[in-house]
């Protein structure tokens, strides 16, 4: 009965798992690749492989694929919800200092799953203020006088306009003139257009015409057909009646 009783592999170290996490990001492209066709997973199978002989070369203990991969998987696991707990108790509401737990396999697992490990961010949702300092502009004596003189000339135009007598103007003269540009593109397009039109109303009219052509065809055809069937048909006579005369 204990000859038959399964040995149990030992537990894994700080060591083993820092020597797993090292042997996987030899192999990160294929290993984390998030294709699921018959091509990934087999350079994944092969990759398990490799990986269980090289860790069984440097610690002398055979695991299996199988059994590493389970390892990495429960290791990325526990990655994410390290991060999760850190996240929520960074944002949580109630005030302290956050205490930061450094773990030195997360950061490496972290960089190895991507923005799996972390999630999007999402600034709103969230307790914490988040303050944002700059320091003030400040106009040089060029641009602060730049800027006088543009006020200036901006309050006499205005003067101006409420003096001016706009009683002899009307809609028509206030208009604005086209641009020229945008003119010449209307005129293009308009062009286009109607040259698009007169395409097709050309077409139609031959496809008519087609039309046309291929029924007095047709009806040539069929009176073709008769002709040589009453031909036809006047040969049989013809025959018969030769045939009755030597009979008789």
């Amino acid at each position: 009965m204990d000859d038959k009783k399964r040995n149990r592999l030992p537990n894994f170290t700080s060591g083993d798992e820092s020597l797993l996490i090292t042997l996987v990001e030899r192999y990160a492209n294929k290993i984390e690749n998030k294709r699921s066709d018959a091509v990934s997973w087999e350079e994944k199978r092969k990759a398990w492989e490799e990986i269980d002989l090289k860790f069984e070369s440097q610690t002398g203990i055979r695991r299996g694929p199988k059994n590493l991969r389970e390892k990495y998987e429960n290791m990325k696991k526990r990655t994410r919800k390290n991060l999760a707990d850190e996240k929520r108790e960074l944002y949580k509401t109630g005030g302290g200092q956050f205490q930061h737990r450094p773990d030195k396999n997360t950061g490496r697992l972290a960089t190895l799953m991507g923005q799996s490990a972390t999630g999007l961010e999402n600034y709103v949702d969230s307790d914490a203020i988040v303050t944002y300092e700059q320091e003030p502009e400040y106009l040089d004596e060029s641009m602060q006088s730049c800027t006088v003189e543009h006020l200036d000339a901006a309050s006499e135009a205005k003067e101006h306009d409420a003096r001016a007598d706009w009683s002899s103007w009307n809609p028509t003269l206030l208009r604005s003139k086209p641009n020229e540009k945008l003119a010449t593109k209307r005129e293009k397009k308009k062009e286009t257009s109607d040259a698009h039109q007169i395409f097709w109303m050309e077409e139609n009219q031959r496809a008519a015409e087609r039309h046309t052509w291929a029924k007095k065809k047709n009806e040539l055809e069929l009176k073709e057909a008769e002709m040589k069937l009453e031909i036809l048909r006047l040969d049989v006579q013809l025959k018969t009646n030769k045939i009755k005369n030597k009979i008789k």
